[in-house]
């Protein structure tokens, strides 16, 4: 008679399991208790965003598993913040939306910023080609903009602008930046409400969760410490966490970036997901062309050798870069260095007056000014 060997491998593989989950269930507890879920609820009551807080069942299975069997994402998704953070804050900022918002990301892409979903969904606000295309977004063959961390949050902070101006209402636009405003007005007809909690019953199932897991992101990202969270940035993280911005509007290819700079072609393409054939297209209005800060001065005289940026300085004008900081625009800029937007657009060749957090710009100054500051 032969021994069973399979069948003792089995026992043995769920014992094993048995023993990782009753550990894993151990640890679990160790991280919850009643108390702590009383703590979360009276933090979650003390919190202000721009809907109401609540602290029901489906809020509290998300925070909890925040801090328990999903701790390790957690602490990922945490060391994100700190790169993509102040994009979202620059643009909210910009068109006047809650600041809050910018905890959305969390959980639509984890903070992920070249995620794809099933059915199309990509980037870090998870945004469906052909309301990209409706918010001013490239997404063909060479360019998929989506994937581009600054793009596709003006693109995203557009949308949902309009869908406040729509409902009146932040639990009912984050409904409809899940499933779509026409579902959403079908469900207020259905409840004869306005009122987001009271609406929430007539949509999707899965919508139906996704207020409750806004909530338990912006709990987490306020509140990681008291579980005793840390952010974890990693390695790969730090290669696009001090980086600057530079507009380009003639076509130039990663191969020659990164002979230009010195820089890895992977570390280029790594930067600049969205150029998917490989090179940033020309494009009258500029594409952003994202490099690490050392790199920087090195494309620019690239560019300046081939006649590809900017215009020179007048005699007895000094240049200098300037960095783009969150909520900055080209007045407060011209403001703050005594000139004017005109001439900050000329020196930089921009076909708009807008700007972006992180994008470099030449400007020029007398000495005497520069003197004076001095």
């Amino acid at each position: 008679m032969k021994f069973p060997w399979t069948l003792v491998v089995l026992m043995l593989v769920s014992m094993t399991a048995l023993a990782n989950n009753t550990t894993l269930n151990t640890h679990s507890s160790a991280l919850w208790s009643s108390s702590t879920e009383a703590q979360v609820k009276e933090r979650l009551h003390q919190m202000d965003l721009p809907l109401e807080v609540v602290s029901n069942q489906q809020v509290m299975t998300k925070i909890r598993q925040y801090v328990t069997a999903g701790k390790r994402d957690t602490e990922l998704i945490l060391g994100r913040t700190f790169v993509y953070f102040p994009i979202f804050e620059h643009y909210l900022k910009q068109y006047n939306l809650p600041e809050e918002l910018k905890f959305l990301p969390m959980i639509e892409s984890g903070l992920r910023p070249n995620v794809k979903s099933g059915v199309g969904a990509t980037g870090l606000w998870q945004l469906m080609s052909i309301t990209a295309r409706y918010n001013g977004l490239t997404v063909d063959g060479q360019v998929d903009q989506r994937l581009d961390p600054y793009a596709s949050t003006e693109a995203a902070v557009k949308m949902l602008d309009f869908l406040y101006k729509q409902f009146g209402d932040w639990g009912l636009v984050l409904a409809a930046y899940n499933s779509g405003h026409g579902r959403v007005k079908k469900a207020m007809k259905l409840a004869g409400s306005n009122d987001y909690w009271t609406v929430k019953a007539y949509l999707p199932v899965e919508t139906q969760k996704y207020v409750p897991a806004f909530i338990a992101a912006a709990y987490i990202a306020n509140h990681y410490n008291v579980h005793q969270l840390s952010p974890n940035i990693t390695t790969d993280l730090n290669q696009v966490q001090d980086t600057r911005l530079i507009k380009v509007k003639e076509a130039i290819s990663f191969k020659q970036i990164a002979q230009a700079t010195g820089l890895s072609y992977a570390l280029v393409a790594k930067l600049n997901r969205a150029y998917v054939a490989g090179y940033v297209p020309a494009n009258a209005k500029g594409h952003n062309l994202v490099l690490p800060t050392s790199a920087t001065s090195s494309l620019r005289h690239y560019l300046q050798n081939k006649g590809k940026l900017a215009v020179p300085a007048k005699s007895g004008q000094v240049g200098t870069i300037y960095v783009v900081s969150k909520g900055d625009n080209l007045a407060k800029i011209a403001k703050l260095f005594n000139t004017d937007v005109a001439s900050i657009m000329q020196w930089n060749d921009l076909s708009e007056n807008t700007v972006t957090i992180n994008q470099e710009l030449v400007l020029y100054m007398s000495r005497a000014y520069l003197m004076k500051r001095a």
